[in-house]
């Protein structure tokens, strides 16, 4: 058995739904989805894309003239060797698995490691006081095991956001996604009070080093900064953006807008969810230029949508 079955362990099935009622079509689709990882829902949104193009393009050829079994034919062997391509998008699942699997077993050894300089041993019942690696030994160990749990969910269970079909493009989070975030903005703010309370040795940190309350301060504040824009939408309506966040609302006519720029800062590179934001200048009514950020991730639905919409916009002003 190859290993990456394992991962499908609990639905290998083809997905009834890719199913488009062309023969060689969805004998083309199954070889792809032979080679790729992950639980049902995750192969089929890899794979809704390969079928969109592939019936597009079938659909142009019968309309010139071709039989539909011809222009199948056609377009699956334009498309290329399914296997090769199934292990392609297999090998890039792994390697985001290996990038999220690193960084998360180093991240939870540096956590161990300073929450363990920081607080100061005590004797065990023996009397005698363990060194600081033999205390530490087996929360390293465990380091690996929380990564791969992380990573494995990340990469081969979580799926992006489905876009909706409709006429009005709006980008949100749905509701589920908001309880998350309003769960995370109050234990981390919980975190971030504790952290407080140490630096003046009150609380659950009262014996630790100083800078380890410090830490718990400033990644409480980061989280719940980042966590903000569960709450963000972004409306295109009528040929305006309307950009509603917490703390405000802003309307950005699409024939005003002078770039549109892709960013990705350090805290969305190591965000596994596709984090970016668009940085988008336009001129406003009075002619002076104004810059927004729009921060965009995978559990937003229609998000790439947008970034799309808006660059087709800006090429091809009406």
């Amino acid at each position: 058995m190859r290993i990456f079955s394992v991962t499908r362990l609990f639905s290998p099935q083809f997905p009834p739904e890719l199913a488009t009622d062309i023969p060689v079509i969805d004998a083309y689709l199954q070889q792809i989805e032979q080679e790729l990882p992950g639980r049902k829902a995750l192969r089929c949104q890899m794979l809704e894309e390969v079928r969109d193009h592939l019936l597009e393009h079938h659909s142009q050829l019968v309309a010139s003239g071709d039989s539909s079994d011809r222009a199948a034919e056609q377009v699956t062997t334009q498309f290329g060797d399914p296997t090769q391509y199934g292990r392609a998008l297999r090998r890039d699942k792994f390697i985001k698995f290996a990038k999220i699997f690193s960084i998360g077993t180093l991240a939870f050894i540096v956590l161990t490691l300073l929450i363990g300089w920081a607080n100061p041993p005590a004797a065990n019942y023996e009397g005698i006081t363990p060194d600081f690696w033999t205390r530490h030994l087996v929360p390293m160990l465990n380091a690996p095991v929380f990564a791969f749990l992380m990573s494995y969910t990340m990469t081969f269970v979580a799926v992006k956001a489905k876009p909706d079909v409709r006429a009005d493009l709006c980008v949100y989070m749905d509701r589920k996604k908001k309880y998350a975030g309003t769960y995370v903005i109050l234990y981390m703010s919980t975190l971030g009070v504790i952290g407080f309370l140490g630096l003046f040795n009150i609380g659950m940190l009262r014996s630790f080093h100083p800078l380890v309350a410090i830490a718990f301060v400033i990644a409480s504040l980061l989280t719940v900064y980042w966590s903000r824009i569960t709450w963000n939408s972004y409306d295109l309506k009528d040929d305006t953006l309307r950009v509603k966040t917490v703390f405000r609302e802003t309307q950005i006519p699409i024939a005003q807008i002078l770039s549109i720029k892709v960013k990705r800062y350090w805290n969305d590179r190591l965000n596994i969810l596709d984090s970016r934001s668009l940085v988008i200048q336009w001129r406003n009514n009075t002619g002076n230029v104004q810059r927004i950020q729009l921060p965009l991730n995978d559990s937003m639905h229609n998000a790439d949508r947008l970034q799309a919409k808006l660059y087709a916009a800006l090429e091809h002003p009406q």
